[in-house]
């Protein structure tokens, strides 16, 4: 991660950090600092990992995960249930847990509640969810993982579980923007700071008695950077976990232009670029969720599809919008409203 450098301390308007996908300099103005030289265990672009020279381009705000155009209600106990300080929860096999995920995405709806309606209770209570998600951390060397303390059976197989506490590079990629969104909002020098530690985990490799979330794949004959939803022996390699968590690092690499950051999202790209096709079914049909098991969901297709579109803009590559066309036609029955 590079040297932090100075910053201008002002407040930055909410809707700068609606933009700062757009206009990257409001991020660097809200003081977001470019990440810290990596070490050299961690991660390293072209000698660990394929990179193509993919560079994250400015979008519509609309194309960012999670955009909302309206605000949602603080008092909805049935829609967005809370405990006693406003920290989301999630009823999961009949009792409330909290879930990194969704408190993550929960925060980022608030900051578009903020956005939209200017009350400043919709920025208290993202940075309470955010603040919860940082005392609820572990770190490892630096970098900021957020646990699930709870079991999950993968694709629903009791046989093979995630046992806590457990790391996911969805909900690191999630958090990372909603720290992002949140040093534009609000100036603040720990959300700066919250910020770099997640993306470090962006660098960290694969450890056995550690937090982990990333690993590096070789497919025919080359390495591949993956980010993985599900971290664990073998990984999923899930496509829209890795991509998910590919958004989150575009968020980053924009407000900061950081060396390590633009690597990351190059060899994050440079994998959905090279391995994509593995996730298409033979003889066309529904599109793979995941490469370890290959199942099939109908929602996920219509996601994967989106997802490839998305990521076009963002490199400016079109070789993405025609694979998101080529996955569509694999399953024109579920793919008319992606």
């Amino acid at each position: 991660m590079g040297r932090r450098g100075s910053f201008v301390a002002r407040r930055v308007g909410f809707f700068a950090l609606l933009l700062c996908a757009s206009l990257p300099s409001l991020a660097a103005a809200a003081g977001l600092s470019a990440s810290r030289s990596h070490q050299i265990y961690d991660y390293r672009p072209k000698l660990d990992y394929r990179v193509d020279g993919y560079r994250p381009k400015s979008v519509r705000p609309e194309l960012l995960p999670g955009y909302q155009n309206y605000a949602i209600s603080l008092d909805d106990p049935e829609g967005h249930p809370v405990n006693r300080q406003g920290v989301a929860l999630f009823r999961y096999h009949g009792r409330w847990v909290y879930h990194p995920l969704v408190i993550a995405r929960y925060g980022i709806s608030l900051l578009h509640g903020y956005r939209i309606t200017r009350d400043p209770a919709y920025l208290e209570r993202a940075e309470t969810n955010a603040e919860f998600l940082l005392r609820q951390s572990v770190v490892r060397d630096g970098a900021r993982y957020f646990p699930y303390r709870f079991v999950y059976p993968l694709f629903g197989n009791t046989s093979d579980l995630m046992r806590p506490p457990w790391y996911s590079a969805l909900t690191e990629g999630s958090v990372l923007a909603l720290f992002v969104r949140l040093r534009a909002a609000t100036s603040d020098s720990r959300w700066r700071a919250a910020a770099d530690a997640t993306f470090a985990t962006f660098l960290k490799r694969r450890a056995l008695k550690q937090p982990w979330t990333v690993f590096v794949q070789r497919w025919e004959h080359r390495p591949y950077l993956w980010f993985e939803e599900y971290p664990k022996k073998p990984p999923t390699q899930a496509l829209n976990g890795h991509i998910y968590a590919l958004f989150g690092v575009y968020e980053y690499a924009l407000a900061t232009r950081s060396a390590a950051a633009l690597n990351v999202f190059d060899g994050g790209s440079t994998t959905v670029r090279h391995e994509v096709e593995r996730f298409r079914a033979r003889g066309g049909g529904i599109s793979y969720y995941s490469l370890r098991v290959h199942a099939q969901y109908a929602s996920y297709h219509c996601i994967h599809v989106g997802m490839l579109k998305v990521l076009g803009q963002m490199t400016r590559d079109s070789w993405f919008s025609r694979e998101a066309r080529r996955f569509a036609a694999d399953a024109p029955a579920v793919s008319k409203g992606c």
